[in-house]
C-alpha cells in the first residue's frame, strides 16, 4: 500500500477541502512529487537528489498542500523558498481525467492561495510560477488565485563548446570575475542593467540588487570564477553570471545584462566571449538559458551565437506585499 493509501480518503464531493503536509509527514514526498508533475513512483527514485540539491543551495520547502479524493492526489502545490526574498511555486498542471475541470480549477486555486498566504513562515517579495504552454487549466487556477501572467519564456541551449564569435569585441573593456572584486561592483552592474530592460520588466523594483544576486547565487553550483563583470575604466557596464548544473552535466547562463547607455555596443559579446574562454575544462555538455520572448535584441543576440529554442513556458508572479522597494 502506498503512503497516500494510509490517509483518510474523503468522499469525492468533499475534495474541495485541502490538507497541509510538512516534511515530517509520511505522505509529504508523494505530495511534493505530484506538485512537481513527476510520473507516479518517481518520488521514490529522485526525491533524495531533489531535496539534497535544494538543501545545498539554501532552498527550503516548509510545507506542501494537496487535495485528495479516494486516496489519490487530485491537485497539489508547494513553494520552494530561495535566498534573495523569492520563492518558486510548483503545482500539478493537469487534473485526473475522472474529475470535473471546473472543480479542479477551483481546488487548485485554493491550494495556490494557501501557498502564497501561509503565515507559518515569512513571505517573500515575489512568488514565481512557470506554467507549460499547454496547461490552460493551471493558468485559469493561477489567475483565480491572484497570480498574474507577465510573459512567455523561451528556453534555449547550445552544445558545448560554443564557438566564440569574434565580431563586436571591445578591446577597451576589462572583464574580471567575482574573485577579483567585491559584491558592490556586481550590485551596481545589475542595477544599471535593469534600467529600461526588456527582460521581464515587471520584476524591476520588487527586490534589491543584493537579494537578486543572492537568488542567482543559489542557482546551480555557484562558482565565483564564473561570475563576470565588464569594466570601462572603473565603471561596470555589464555582467554575465554562469553556473554549473552538475547533475545535468550542463552550464546555465543565469543572467547577462548590459547598462542602458552601453547596449548594442559589443559589451554582451565581449562578456560572453570572455566567459566561454574561461570555462576551460568544465565538465558539461550544454549551455542553457531562458529569455523573455519580448526581448527581441536578446533573442537576436543568442540566435547569432547559435543557440536554439528547446521549449517555452509561461511566467506568472504573485506579489503578496503589493509594494516595490
Amino acid at each position: 500500500m502506498s503512503e497516500m493509501g494510509k490517509l483518510r480518503a474523503p468522499h469525492e464531493e468533499d475534495y474541495l477541502s485541502s490538507s497541509r503536509f510538512v516534511p515530517g509527514d509520511r505522505a509529504f514526498r508523494e505530495v511534493l512529487s505530484a506538485a512537481l508533475n513527476w510520473p507516479w513512483g518517481q518520488f521514490d527514485v529522485g526525491m533524495e537528489d531533489f531535496l539534497g540539491d535544494n538543501e545545498r543551495r539554501g532552498h527550503v520547502i516548509h510545507e506542501a498542500f494537496a487535495a485528495i479524493a479516494n486516496s489519490h492526489i487530485m491537485s497539489a502545490a508547494a513553494a520552494i523558498h530561495a535566498p534573495g526574498n523569492a520563492a518558486m511555486v510548483i503545482a500539478k498542471s493537469d487534473p485526473p481525467s475522472r474529475f470535473h475541470t471546473s472543480a479542479w480549477v477551483s481546488t487548485t486555486a485554493e491550494l495556490l492561495q494557501l501557498v502564497i498566504s501561509s503565515t507559518q513562515h515569512a513571505r517573500p517579495a515575489v512568488y514565481e510560477l512557470l506554467i507549460p504552454v499547454d496547461a490552460g487549466l493551471l493558468s485559469e487556477a493561477a489567475h483565480k488565485a491572484g497570480f498574474r501572467r507577465i510573459t512567455r519564456l523561451a528556453y534555449m541551449s547550445h552544445p558545448l563548446p560554443v564557438r566564440a564569435r569574434r565580431a563586436n569585441l571591445r578591446s577597451d573593456l576589462r572583464v574580471i570575475t567575482r574573485c577579483d572584486c567585491g559584491e558592490e561592483v556586481f550590485e551596481r552592474a545589475l542595477a544599471d542593467s535593469y534600467a529600461q530592460s526588456l527582460d521581464c520588466p515587471e520584476l524591476t523594483g520588487l527586490r534589491r540588487p543584493r537579494e537578486i544576486l543572492a537568488s542567482h547565487r543559489a542557482t546551480g553550483d555557484y562558482d565565483p570564477a564564473l561570475w563576470h563583470v565588464a569594466l570601462q575604466g572603473n565603471e561596470p557596464v555589464g555582467l554575465l553570471l554562469l553556473t554549473r548544473l552538475s547533475r545535468q552535466r550542463a552550464m546555465e547562463l543565469v543572467y547577462l545584462g548590459v547598462a542602458q547607455l552601453s547596449r548594442g555596443a559589443g559589451v554582451a559579446s565581449t562578456l560572453l566571449h570572455s566567459g566561454l574562454d574561461r570555462l576551460g575544462g568544465v565538465s558539461a555538455n550544454t549551455l542553457a538559458l531562458a529569455v523573455d520572448v519580448r526581448n527581441t535584441p536578446a533573442r537576436r543576440f543568442y540566435d547569432a551565437w547559435g543557440f536554439c529554442v528547446t521549449g517555452f513556458r509561461e511566467a506568472w508572479i504573485a506579489t503578496p506585499a503589493g509594494t516595490k522597494v
